[in-house]
């Protein structure tokens, strides 16, 4: 005979905490971008690729290079509700650019 460990959860209930955190996913090509707000505490996180962004930690930077090419990319989150990028690319021979810009979220 199977115990019931949590007999103080009824069938179909959920404890309220479950709605206190809203994420939304968008995907361009092999990278995605998870967009998650909390109730508690109040809080903006933000995950793309392997970069983390929050309110404690709003900027990060991934990057990589191959066959001589190099890019880099910094991310800041604005707790106003948008994600600012910086955007390097170095490709030999053209030299190097450098792209600015923000996303409202």
């Amino acid at each position: 005979m199977a115990t019931d460990l949590l007999p103080y959860i009824a069938d179909q209930q959920f404890h309220p905490s479950v709605f206190d955190t809203a994420c939304h996913s968008v995907s361009l090509g092999p990278v995605t971008a998870t967009f998650c707000m909390s109730l508690t505490p109040p809080s903006v996180s933000v995950v793309i690729a392997n970069c983390q962004m929050s309110n404690l930690h709003p900027t990060c930077t991934i990057g990589g290079s191959s066959h001589g090419c190099k890019a880099e990319l910094e991310l800041t989150l604005d707790l106003s509700k948008k994600l600012d990028y910086n955007l390097t690319v170095c490709v030999p021979l053209l030299g190097c650019k450098v792209i600015l810009g923000s996303i409202n979220l």
